[in-house]
């Protein structure tokens, strides 16, 4: 079973769906880049209800997918 995982900036949640820990880790980066210091990365026991949808357009579509 693949990880999943969602990132919280200041007690939001900032993603979408749920996305793999060097998803998590790069949006945790480009917050704290704009000077936020309370990100925090959450290990979540399911996966995203769209993975699947997500995972066929980054297949299908690579250039959809997300710029650090």
């Amino acid at each position: 079973m693949n990880n999943f995982y969602t990132v919280w900036v200041g007690g939001a949640e900032v993603t979408d769906f749920y996305v793999s820990l060097d998803t998590a880790t790069a949006i945790k980066n480009k917050y704290e880049s704009k000077g936020y210091d309370d990100v925090i990365i959450e290990k979540v026991n399911k996966p995203s209800p769209n993975a699947d949808h997500w995972a066929r357009l980054r297949r299908d579509y690579p250039a959809i997918e997300p710029t650090n």
